[in-house]
């Protein structure tokens, strides 16, 4: 994707440089002129049609993932479609945890977002992600990617 000579690319590479920059900050507990790495961005387009889905995965060998929504396709969906149609869908990654019976049942939930056009997600590689079945006539196009990093170091 970094070798894509669009001045649009350009500046999606920017957006997730932001993005994935603060979420090493909160993950690491490092200010931004603490640490350091090589990146390397390997993306790739997606159009989704109609009864289209992405089952559930993770991004091996990647630091950071993430997709960006070019044309969400919403509008001609069928009044009947369920609520999270068409949404990514991300899970627990604690083995087990659905199973503690704590008050108002935190533990082990799905957790979901809608499509919108122009918005990114960024997440880290290994949480286990799907998106549901898309119910919309409409195509929906998306950029997802991985980051991977090496040569992370931390400064004083």
């Amino acid at each position: 994707m970094h070798t894509w000579n669009y001045p649009e690319i350009g500046q999606l590479i920017g957006f997730v440089t932001e993005a994935i920059t603060e979420m090493t900050k909160v993950s690491s507990g490092l200010t931004e002129d603490q640490f350091g790495a090589d990146t390397t961005y390997i993306g790739w387009a997606n159009i989704l049609r109609q009864g289209g889905y992405h089952k559930m995965h993770t991004h091996p060998g990647s630091a950071w993932s993430g997709v960006y929504y070019i044309q969400d396709g919403l509008g001609g969906e069928p009044d009947d479609a369920p609520e999270d149609a068409g949404c990514i869908e991300f899970y627990d990654p604690r083995h087990g945890v659905e199973m503690v019976p704590v008050p108002g049942n935190p533990f082990g939930q799905r957790l979901w977002f809608p499509p919108e056009s122009g918005r990114i997600y960024c997440f880290p590689a290994w949480l286990r992600h799907m998106v549901t079945p898309y119910q919309e006539s409409r195509e929906r196009v998306t950029i997802a990617f991985n980051v991977r990093v090496e040569n992370f170091e931390t400064f004083e």
